[in-house]
């Protein structure tokens, strides 16, 4: 049996028709020779109906629920492919587009990463793909209420590109559901942030990325389907995930100032300014009588 070109990898928790669909479009599509690790982060143990599909599935069961960023780095261990291509579940590949992406990487050894064009359920190009790195007034600006106040604000405009095109695209992230990397790279840089449990951990390793000097792109050549959150439960403890991944990013990045003024303006809502707006005209009615 030959070595595997591309090690993909693929972090599951539920949902496990969407699994099985994802790799069944891997198997029909993809011509280079690949090996597809499971990471099960699930409490229902898949590994008999999954070795059953094909030699090239490789499972690995995690003791609990790992997270996301540390269910692919371990699966990063077991990986001897030269390229990783980290794969979220709720995806298809259109084409041959893991080799694609996996040429890519080893012919333009200035890019870390890279991603593909991203397609909707109807095949439509997602048009806002790679963004804009994330630093902390940009958040403000875009993660706020601000972003519906002043819907033209630069920051905004700035913040997402239309990736709708037919040339490569240089970005300063790509999003995690589907991106190729060097496999040395990726143990050279540490993989994720395994304190990052969900959310924000493709946005701190394309910043590390960058910072080391290599390009983050995107290449619309290679296209792949993505059914946006169709594997992220609905969950109160989601939201507090995702809040405590941003505020660790921007500490992480940016220090501990910055990391709190980013909270405070991003965990305002229009009823915070409801009611801000009826105490102010209470105190000035005070004043006036």
């Amino acid at each position: 049996m030959q070595k595997p070109q591309v090690s993909i990898i693929i972090v599951h928790y539920s949902r496990q028709q969407i699994l099985f669909d994802c790799i069944a479009s891997i198997l029909k599509n993809t011509k280079s020779n690949i090996e597809i690790i499971i990471v099960d982060n699930g409490n229902k143990e898949i590994k008999s109906k999954l070795l059953r599909i094909s030699r090239k599935i490789i499972y690995i069961k995690s003791l609990y629920n790992i997270g996301y960023a540390a269910g692919n780095n371990f699966g990063a261990k077991k990986a001897i492919g030269k390229v990783l291509l980290i794969l979220n579940p709720d995806t298809l590949i259109v084409d041959d587009s893991v080799t694609i992406l996996a040429n890519y990487i080893n012919n333009n050894h200035d890019v870390g990463l890279v991603g593909p064009k991203l397609l909707d359920r109807k095949l439509n190009p997602y048009q806002q793909i790679g963004i804009r790195e994330l630093s902390p007034l940009r958040a403000v600006f875009v993660l706020s209420i601000l972003s519906k106040i002043l819907p033209n604000n630069r920051f905004l405009k700035e913040y997402w590109k239309n990736c709708d095109q037919k040339e490569p695209i240089s970005v300063d992230i790509v999003g995690g559901s589907v991106m190729a990397i060097n496999r040395e790279l990726y143990n050279k840089i540490g993989g994720f942030d395994e304190n990052f449990f969900l959310y924000f951990e493709e946005v701190d390793l394309c910043k590390r990325l960058k910072d080391k000097g290599y390009k983050i792109m995107v290449f619309p050549q290679a296209k792949f389907i993505h059914f946006w959150k169709a594997t992220t439960p609905k969950k109160p403890y989601i939201k507090r995930i995702f809040l405590k991944s941003r505020f660790y990013y921007f500490k992480k990045h940016y220090g501990f100032f910055k990391a709190v003024t980013v909270e405070f303006f991003t965990r305002i809502s229009a009823k915070h300014i409801f009611a801000g707006a009826i105490f102010l005209s209470i105190c000035i009615l005070a004043q006036l009588f």
